[in-house]
């Protein structure tokens, strides 16, 4: 190459070729869009950030609502406790309340009895009957003086009251078939079966002023009775023997063919038989040859005919056992 056309590239204009690294078919970014893009991605982050704070607030709530639940139910359950607990210091309060009410009236009776000291059931009946309106019950009496009580059972209510009771059957709880001291002393609860004893019938009715009553009843509810107008028993030298005034009731005689008798148990024979009545017929009575009634037999739960039960023959005609019998005696007027 000559000088003159080297010289002539050099004063030519200098151009710079600038070759893009991008694709040449791809779209230019403007400024404007790429603004847009990062806007969007503020907005979505501050998006987030607002709802991981809601959901924390809304956690917050529930966890604070479980806690005050809880202490709700903690203190309802102690609330409960005190509740149940006064209620049952209020229960046992009345309860308290009512047995010191019963036990006040019993003493009230018991001091009313003691200061009136009646000296039979009548008194008794006179004395209770009308400002109580009670039915009746164990009461002392005094029959011969003020310092030496007698306990009894006074019905207060059959045939106007005042009765004395000394025998009672009722359910067969009670044995029957004793010696003879068990029926001079007496046994039994004197309000359930019982046998009021020889010695206390004795100095009871030993002025020979009382009339005997016997009620009965059969195993169909049935009901009658026999009363004498007489009645005591002799001193225990005679064996308690039986003393009877003139019948009247509905239940027919069956105690006079025993008047003038005197009392037998298995182990005493007072009986006017060959062999021993209360043995052979298993009771304790006023046996002759031997009965016609056995109000100490053996008791039989649903009723059978047989001499050694609980029996009064004249008002069945036969020997069937009875569900109930009571013999009791009061002051005549």
């Amino acid at each position: 190459m000559s000088v003159a056309q080297t010289e002539f590239r050099r004063n030519l204009p200098q151009v710079r070729t600038v070759v893009s690294d991008t694709n040449l078919y791809e779209i230019p970014i403007s400024p404007q869009s790429v603004k847009s893009e990062g806007n969007k991605d503020t907005t979505a982050r501050r998006g987030l950030i607002a709802l991981a704070i809601f959901s924390s607030i809304v956690v917050g709530l529930v966890v604070f609502g479980l806690v005050i639940i809880i202490q709700l139910q903690s203190e309802m359950r102690s609330l409960k406790g005190q509740f149940e607990h006064q209620r049952n210091q209020s229960l046992r309060q009345m309860e308290s309340l009512d047995k010191m009410s019963r036990l006040n009236h019993s003493v009230e009776l018991l001091l009313s009895t003691v200061r009136a000291f009646p000296k039979d059931c009548t008194s008794v009946n006179r004395h209770f009957a009308k400002s109580q309106n009670t039915a009746g019950g164990v009461f002392y009496i005094y029959p011969e003086s003020e310092d030496k009580s007698v306990e009894v059972y006074c019905d207060l209510v059959t045939d106007g009251g005042g009765w004395v009771v000394f025998q009672r059957r009722m359910d067969g709880k009670k044995d029957f078939y004793r010696g003879w001291n068990d029926y001079v002393n007496g046994f039994g609860e004197m309000d359930k079966e019982m046998w009021l004893g020889l010695e206390t019938i004795r100095q009871l009715t030993k002025n020979r002023s009382y009339e005997l009553r016997v009620d009965l009843e059969d195993f169909n509810g049935n009901t009658s009775y026999a009363k004498y107008g007489t009645f005591s028993i002799s001193y225990a030298s005679d064996r308690y023997r039986l003393i009877l005034g003139e019948y009247s009731g509905r239940a027919g005689d069956s105690l006079a063919y025993h008047n003038n008798m005197q009392f037998s148990t298995k182990d005493s024979d007072n009986d006017q038989a060959s062999g021993s009545c209360a043995i052979t017929w298993s009771g304790a009575w006023w046996y002759k040859h031997c009965h016609q009634s056995n109000l100490n037999g053996i008791y039989y739960q649903n009723g059978r005919d047989g001499a050694q039960f609980v029996n009064w023959h004249s008002w069945k005609f036969n020997y069937l056992s009875l569900k109930f019998s009571e013999m009791k005696f009061w002051k005549r007027a």
